[in-house]
């Protein structure tokens, strides 16, 4: 019987027990830490991540779709080229890693912690970053349309080129980071006038 059939809870999951499949559907890990191991091409659908951590594991070219990420910690894990779609990544934290060519469609990824990040270039549109640490993060024509930004930390963040149209951006410190060459629309520019005490008279 497979093991990764089941709920695991607390186990430590290596290159040598990974199982043989690299197709994984609804399965569920709490507390469990993942270390120093290839995921490449894997595809993750509908699986739960309560509080796990990983360490060195490598994303590269993965899909995964539905998944929970709860209060996770990644640490020096690859993202190259990933797929992720529809997931839920609340309270999770980074350190290190790459996301050069990921791609991530909608999703929750609000109160995670993403600081110091290299998200430049990636299309972030329409994603939940609601009160996200994004401090010192590169995200130099990053696409963040319609995404919610509310109270989102960009504090010592690039943003040069990145877009942030239609975007919610209420609780946006803009003090914070430098507006240059980023693009903002009507109500972000009133937005930005009255965090400098202008009045504006409709």
């Amino acid at each position: 019987m497979d093991p990764f059939k089941d709920h695991l809870s607390h186990v430590e999951i290596t290159e040598e027990t990974l199982p043989a499949d690299t197709t994984w559907q609804q399965r569920v890990f709490d507390n469990c830490h993942f270390q120093q191991m290839s995921m490449e091409e894997y595809q993750l659908i509908g699986c739960q991540f309560h509080h796990c951590h990983f360490s060195h594991v490598r994303f590269n070219a993965a899909v995964l779709k539905g998944c929970q990420f709860i209060s996770c910690h990644f640490n020096d894990t690859d993202f190259f080229g990933t797929s992720i779609m529809d997931c839920k990544m609340t309270g999770s934290e980074w350190e290190g890693g790459r996301w050069t060519g990921a791609t991530i469609h909608t999703g929750d990824w609000s109160f995670v912690s993403l600081r110091h990040q290299d998200l430049s270039g990636l299309d972030l549109r329409n994603i939940d970053l609601r009160e996200a640490d994004l401090y010192g993060c590169n995200l130099a024509n990053t696409d963040l349309r319609e995404a919610l930004l509310t109270r989102t930390n960009f504090s010592q963040s690039q943003l040069i080129g990145a877009d942030l149209r239609g975007a919610q951006t209420d609780g946006v410190k803009w003090s914070d980071f430098s507006l240059k060459g980023v693009h903002i629309d009507g109500v972000q520019a009133i937005e930005i006038a009255q965090s400098f005490g202008a009045k504006v008279d409709h």
